[in-house]
């Protein structure tokens, strides 16, 4: 049995250990209640600070072993596939007629649009400061953690891990051209910004969601209470909410082992297709397939799933267990990545990493602000559905939402869902062909350009479809 010990399963032993210390504090800890942070992030700061004291390790007959931050860095990207393959899962199932009306359609292209804008605000801020902090003080730090914080921001810690990977994996490869070799400080700086990115979502958003009730801006204010259970974070004794559904007969198979079934299929396929593109693209690109590896299985998740609705079978699969299982993945994908960040390389960043943080917050608020006045009705939730997914992540946007909308009538958290689908066309270029090619093919410069581009394209399709009259809501605001 000794010998089943990898670091791996040691690591996640510890992540089990600290799951249950994070809900205690958040059910105790009337600070934590009152910003919602999850009980994930508290443990995985837990985490984080035992591990930069070596007390996170395992006894051996040589004495206390520390374990690496890389191995929860390898954890975290492991974890991500398979939250990207469970978002795939659930993404291919048949679309409902109920999305038509208009309000839904206009909700879905604000969000779109203003969420693509966003990356150019995190672009055309966040770079510059790199450059400007690296010009007057000689530092030369590293120009690439400018990007780690819009992967952070926008994607999440796990995201922006697995596009630093590839940047040092390709720096260390000596077939491929360099444009210059990006330093490994990227894979302790994309797991900060991607970590503070939620720390913003909830010390600023869950603020402005409390100015937005008291001045009535939200669309239902009849009852804007919290539920304690919300507050703690645990469900009151006697709860029987549902966490899904039996497909299957539980004398025959217990429905989640055909769930996870699918996974372990999207994973296996998956392997091969990234195999494949690793062993038949030129050398410059077939990084792509395992280093894009959580995108190519989202993608064959979809052709999974479609399979089972081409056949009729679509009701086996259980759309709420789905969000459940991809919901276990983000805990314990949030407290891994936040292990994997070592203070030695973060403390060389810490007056740029600030200074990025706070002008990019402020930009993004203006940005999500100003046109979500032009909206009237619903124009708070989506400034804050926005504002959340692009500074932690999809999840942080429901916890507020849970604020403004505690009956959940409102319809954004659904275009928030069609957005996510709405952004693939612009945002696939960067994310597929600019981005992970940084430091062979494309620069730092590159990227600000784009960042650019984007923040005038979107700028403009909003003055324009505001002087069309097009988003005026149902009343006024």
């Amino acid at each position: 049995m000794e010998q089943i010990l990898s670091p791996y399963l040691v690591a996640l032993f510890w992540v089990c250990i600290l799951l249950p210390v994070g809900i205690f504090l958040r059910k105790k800890i009337p600070f934590f209640q009152k910003y919602l942070v999850p009980s994930s992030l508290i443990s995985g700061f837990i985490g984080m600070i035992l591990m930069n004291l070596d007390l996170i390790g395992i006894p051996t007959a040589e004495g206390w072993v520390p374990l690496d931050f890389k191995t929860f860095a390898m954890l975290t990207t492991l974890i991500f596939t398979a939250n990207f393959t469970m978002i795939g899962i659930n993404a291919g199932k048949s679309t409902e007629g109920g999305a038509k009306s208009k309000e839904i359609t206009r909700g879905t292209i604000w969000l779109s649009i203003t969420f693509v804008g966003g990356y150019g605000v995190l672009m055309v801020i966040g770079i510059p400061m790199i450059w400007g902090y690296n010009a007057i003080t000689g530092a030369g730090l590293e120009s690439a953690t400018a990007m780690n914080m819009v992967q952070g921001f926008t994607g999440g810690p796990a995201q922006a891990l697995t596009y630093a990977q590839i940047w040092v994996r390709n720096s260390n490869n000596a077939d491929l051209p360099h444009l210059w070799n990006i330093s490994s400080d990227v894979l302790v700086m994309a797991v900060t910004y991607g970590a503070v990115g939620f720390l913003v979502a909830a010390f600023v958003g869950v603020p402005l969601a409390n100015y937005g009730i008291r001045k009535k801006l939200a669309m239902d204010t009849t009852n804007t209470k919290v539920d304690d259970a919300f507050l703690h974070g645990i469900m009151p004794k006697g709860s029987n909410e549902s966490i899904g559904r039996h497909t299957l007969h539980p004398g025959n198979m217990e429905t989640i082992s055909l769930h996870f079934g699918l996974l372990g299929i999207s994973f296996f396929f998956t392997w091969i297709a990234c195999y494949i593109m690793k062993t038949q693209l030129p050398k410059d690109i077939s990084f792509l397939g395992f280093g894009l590896m959580f995108m190519w299985g989202m993608f064959i998740a979809i052709i999974i799933r479609k399979v089972f609705n081409a056949t009729g079978n679509e009701y086996l699969i259980d759309d709420e267990l789905v969000h459940r299982i991809n919901g276990v993945f983000v805990d314990f994908m949030m407290i891994t990545a936040l292990m994997s960040v070592e203070w030695a390389v973060l403390g060389k960043y810490i007056v740029p990493f600030i200074g990025t943080v706070v002008l990019v917050t402020i930009g993004l608020f203006f940005w999500f602000w100003i046109p979500s006045r032009w909206l009237g009705e619903s124009g708070l939730e989506r400034f804050l559905v926005n504002f959340a997914a692009c500074t932690g992540t999809l999840a942080s946007s429901l916890l507020l939402m849970r604020i403004v909308d505690p009956k959940g009538k409102s319809f954004v958290p659904a275009e928030a869902g069609f957005s996510q689908f709405m952004m693939i066309i612009p945002i696939a270029p960067m994310a597929l062909f600019i981005t992970p090619v940084l430091g062979i093919k494309t620069t730092v410069t590159t990227l600000f350009y784009t960042g650019v581009i984007y923040l005038v394209t979107c700028t403009i399709l909003l003055l324009l479809l505001k002087t069309l009259g097009y988003w005026k809501g149902t009343s006024e605001g």
